[in-house]
């Protein structure tokens, strides 16, 4: 199945909006990803298609299947950080 993902842009410049008051607004563009029955993840990697394309991937499918021990370790070099998983 292929990957469909909407884009919508939503104006929060009305100092009296709703969007006003939820988010407090320091930096644009603020990215949010919604999954139908969630509230949201946000976004806070570069404005790169490739990095969003992660981003979305990792959401929609956050399990990695490890088959095997050479599976495993690429697993460790890919998302260890300074003794943490990312």
């Amino acid at each position: 199945m292929p990957l469909q993902v909407k884009f919508i842009a939503i104006d929060c410049f009305h100092h009296d909006g709703q969007c006003r008051k939820t988010y407090k607004l320091d930096y644009y563009p603020h990215m949010f990803l919604y999954i139908k029955g969630t509230r949201g993840y946000q976004y806070f990697g570069p404005t790169i298609a490739s990095n969003l394309i992660e981003f979305i991937e990792k959401i929609r499918m956050p399990v990695i299947r490890l088959t095997n021990v050479n599976d495993f370790l690429d697993f460790i070099v890919q998302y260890e950080v300074k003794g943490k998983f990312i």
